[in-house]
């Protein structure tokens, strides 16, 4: 199937729908298989298959909006932006206010957040805001309408200051463990159906 055909199914099949986390993740993995590598796309069925699909198989992506945009908290943005762009965890929590175009619906990606060994042996380990691996990660991404008018809500609570991250709305972020705690509770979570 053509890979805008398949895009084209997910966007209008989501929007008519409560459509199923599994439903999304075959699709998703039918329009990833055309344009990369082999070994991406077994990686991918892997991880999808170990850490997602054993709690999330059977539950609605409308749920787990609806109950993101409930508890109205910043690991809770980041997990909805993740679902309804695809971002990695990474890119989310590199955003800041100046990288989303509220008025025509975009985000500019071309950051991420990496824990890394840390230069001056004070710590471990320390978070560091870097350029993408690849050139092919920066880019503009649209984003869903309902999803616009939630960011819209969520930047007029704060200070419209551009410089700051958006989940952390300061200038230090957030920590991508903090989100990958908090979809790991929202995966264990028996209330979403």
């Amino acid at each position: 199937m053509e890979k805008m055909n398949i895009l084209k199914m997910i966007k209008t099949k989501k929007a008519k729908m409560n459509i199923s986390f599994e439903e999304i993740v075959e699709k998703w993995l039918e329009y990833k298989k055309i344009d990369i590598k082999k070994s991406s796309y077994s990686n991918y069925e892997y991880k999808i298959s170990k850490y997602l699909m054993p709690y999330l198989k059977n539950k609605s992506i409308t749920q787990i909006e609806k109950y993101c945009m409930k508890e109205n908290s910043a690991k809770e943005l980041g997990i909805l932006l993740c679902l309804n762009t695809g971002m990695r965890i990474g890119k989310i929590c590199a955003l800041k206010w100046k990288d989303i175009d509220l008025e025509h619906g975009t985000i500019n990606i071309n950051k991420t957040v990496q824990r890394l060994k840390s230069d001056d042996h004070s710590k471990k380990t320390q978070l560091y805001v870097l350029e993408p691996k690849s050139n092919s990660s920066i880019r503009n991404i649209v984003i869903a309408d309902f999803l616009v008018v939630y960011l819209k809500e969520h930047y007029d609570l704060f200070e419209k200051q551009d410089e700051n991250f958006i989940l952390s709305n300061r200038q230090i972020t957030i920590d991508p463990r903090t989100i990958q705690r908090a979809f790991t509770k929202l995966c264990e979570n028996k209330e979403i159906d």
